[in-house]
């Protein structure tokens, strides 16, 4: 868009409010959502501009597969006018817990709303890095009730993998716990999978479905699942990932 393009070169050469203002109108407008657009909202709302939907528009423009720092402003604003969706609030709960030691005034206000969604979040069966880091905070071993023991193995052995061949398409896993295989998509390179022990066979699998047995790939746990298997398995016994 060439009027954007011309207002951010002109941001860029002169720095003024009303110019940034324009931009980030045009942006919230246009419904641009994006990382790119996300550093304009994010000037905005550090130079206090007034626009309608500024901070749901910096949020929504936000992945929740990355580690932010976010503005103090934003941390107030949602505070007492919290309407985000549940991808953002993920982004903006796991801001709070990992800040929550030099921020613990934050943490103490948005501690009880936090557990409601991580509760919430997990009756889902949802999983991603931002999600693993507030259900890492929020759930307590000897706190774990039958609900949650029953949906906690199934996102607890998560683990992020990430691939660097772009020609492949699928991961397949193959576990001792799991006698049976599963098949993920990998977007970006990226996919989510249960792993339950080392006991386990990676292949990967092109577009044409032939598969390899190689390690073109890196793995990475979400959460220290450790503390969760006994008291899980002494309430849930049927879960083949916890035996």
């Amino acid at each position: 868009n060439i009027i954007m393009s011309s207002l951010m070169l002109l941001y860029k050469q002169f720095g003024t409010d009303d110019t940034l203002e324009v931009l980030c109108s045009i942006l919230i407008r246009n419904n641009i959502i994006s990382e790119s657009a996300s550093q304009w909202y994010c000037l905005g709302i550090e130079k206090q501009l007034k626009i309608t939907r500024i901070y749901e528009s910096y949020m929504e423009s936000l992945s929740e597969n990355k580690e932010y720092h976010l503005p103090s402003q934003v941390i107030m604003y949602f505070m007492y006018d919290n309407t985000l969706g549940d991808r953002e609030k993920a982004i903006l709960y796991a801001c709070v817990v990992r800040d929550r030691f030099n921020n613990s005034s934050a943490y103490d206000l948005y501690y009880d709303g936090i557990k409601e969604y991580a509760y919430e979040q997990i009756m889902y069966g949802r999983m991603n890095k931002s999600l693993a880091v507030i259900y890492s905070d929020i759930i307590k071993p000897d706190e774990i009730t039958s609900d949650i023991a029953y949906k906690l193995p199934n996102i607890m052995f998560m683990h992020e993998f990430e691939c660097i061949n772009p020609r492949m398409k699928k991961v397949c896993v193959v576990t001792e716990e799991v006698l049976k295989e599963t098949i993920t998509p990998i977007n970006d390179g990226k996919a989510l999978i249960n792993l339950y022990s080392d006991n386990r066979f990676i292949f990967l699998i092109d577009e044409k479905g032939n598969r390899y047995l190689n390690d073109d790939f890196t793995i990475n746990s979400l959460m220290r699942y450790g503390m969760y298997t006994d008291k899980c398995y002494e309430i849930n016994k049927e879960d083949a990932g916890l035996l």
